[in-house]
């Protein structure tokens, strides 16, 4: 379908609207297209060359809680006796801090302030992997 798009639109482009109506209807007849999509595949691949193949462009997403952060959560949460998130989160801020005073944890300040802030189906998002090795 790419290469019949590819070698009509050519002659869609030079044609009047006339020769845009019969050229139009074999290629819906050809392709088995809707109209309108057809119209639509046509006019947009003006600016497309269907002889390569279009990579998609990878996005590059900036995590917001990195390792330390995730590594953290699970020491948390063993210590917590595998609770469900729902129920670690609301005790997270006093865990940290008892934690930090009897030495057991160290973390930085950043860290701390992501874990406060963190919400349960986060933490259930970030321990999944964890759970599943488990």
């Amino acid at each position: 379908k790419k290469a019949l798009t590819a070698t009509i639109v050519r002659r869609y482009q030079q044609a009047t609207e006339k020769e845009k109506t019969q050229i139009l209807n074999e290629f819906v007849a050809t392709t088995g297209y809707n109209r309108s999509y057809a119209r639509r595949i046509l006019n947009q691949a003006r600016s497309r060359d269907f002889r390569f193949r279009q990579r998609k462009k990878r996005v590059v997403v900036n995590r917001r809680y990195n390792k330390e952060i995730v590594g953290t959560l699970a020491k948390l949460w063993t210590i917590e006796n595998f609770i469900c998130s729902k129920r670690l989160k609301p005790f997270l801020p006093e865990l940290m801090a008892v934690l930090k005073r009897d030495g057991v944890l160290k973390i930085s300040a950043e860290t701390e302030k992501k874990l406060e802030t963190i919400s349960a189906a986060t933490i259930d998002r970030i321990l999944a992997p964890v759970k599943s090795r488990l």
